[in-house]
């Protein structure tokens, strides 16, 4: 039995109707399926060394490094607005209209169809570029690196999972070598102008080179780093309180409490990159051991 619109439309002719209209226009799963590989196969032909040895590249230097495609991820977003909004506003005139027809119906059900295939598209391509925005950027020096050796983007996201920067993590990266802002690279790139280029006839193999010991260096610099920190946090809390045990005095306490305060204050100023209320987390937590430490000795 065929069910019936509600303008008294037969609904199975209408299935039927937009089956046909629908029917090899969409590629099917396999045909897109097809088309990847030959691409792939076209990509491996034209240019299998340079893709292997940029992977090699990437692993050995441990910069996983990506153009985000900022213009482009914009531009496709744009185009889907582009193809949204007429639809939107003819699903709204067909869905106002008085006399619905058979067509009119038919005509619906495919603009809702595919309006529901592109807002699926749109949502995806929005919530990707929102978490490709995230992304840290990469260093100056890394755009160097990949435009001197692969010709590459300006812009580039690092997806590499590595410590955050601070000052001190900074400042020991530039004692032990590991200069952010410095590398072998050609006087002739026409990459960032505030790179210091230490060698301009450096060899390809003498720019990966220098990115291998960079990368070393760097790990070395966390390392020292993590040392000093842990240090410096156990000290902070350990000199007050040793002070504080031995005299035993409320004034010298009070003292003694104000002033590590105040050097925590200024080491997590210049010492790290904490946000305003991070900074203020860890100041009030430090400050209440102290004073909870000073109230235990008054009591005693």
């Amino acid at each position: 039995m065929n069910r019936k619109a509600p303008g008294g439309h037969n609904l199975s002719n209408l299935e039927t109707r937009t089956r046909e209209e629908h029917t090899g226009s969409p590629p099917t799963a396999a045909d897109a399926r097809s088309d990847d590989v030959a691409r792939m196969l076209r990509l491996l032909q034209d240019d299998t060394m340079s893709i292997f040895q940029r992977v090699k590249d990437k692993r050995n230097s441990g910069e996983y490094h990506f153009d985000r495609y900022e213009t482009m991820q914009l531009l496709n977003l744009c185009f889907y607005q582009v193809e949204i909004r007429p639809l939107e506003s003819g699903i709204f005139e067909l869905l106002e209209s008085k006399d619905k027809d058979e067509d009119t119906l038919l005509d619906l059900a495919n603009k809702i169809s595919l309006l529901r295939q592109l807002l699926k598209e749109y949502n995806a391509a929005l919530l990707s570029f929102h978490q490709l925005m995230s992304f840290k950027v990469a260093e100056e020096i890394t755009k160097e690196y990949d435009q001197t050796i692969h010709g590459g983007p300006w812009v580039m996201i690092d997806v590499a999972h590595r410590a955050s920067q601070d000052y001190l993590r900074d400042f020991l990266g530039w004692l032990l070598g590991a200069n952010p802002k410095k590398g072998p690279f050609p006087q002739q790139s026409e990459s960032l102008p505030t790179i210091e280029r230490t060698n301009a006839h450096a060899t390809l193999e003498e720019i990966r080179v220098h990115q291998i010991v960079v990368r070393k260096r760097r790990e070395i610099a966390d390392f020292l780093a993590r040392i000093f920190i842990s240090f410096i946090g156990g000290a902070l809390l350990l000199v007050p309180m040793t002070i504080m045990a031995l005299k035993n005095d409320l004034e010298v306490s009070i003292g003694v409490t104000w002033a590590f305060v105040m050097l925590f204050v200024i080491l997590v100023s210049f010492m790290s990159k904490a946000t305003n209320p991070e900074a203020l987390a860890a100041t009030a937590a430090f400050t209440a051991v102290l004073v909870v430490f000073t109230g235990s000795q008054t009591n005693q």
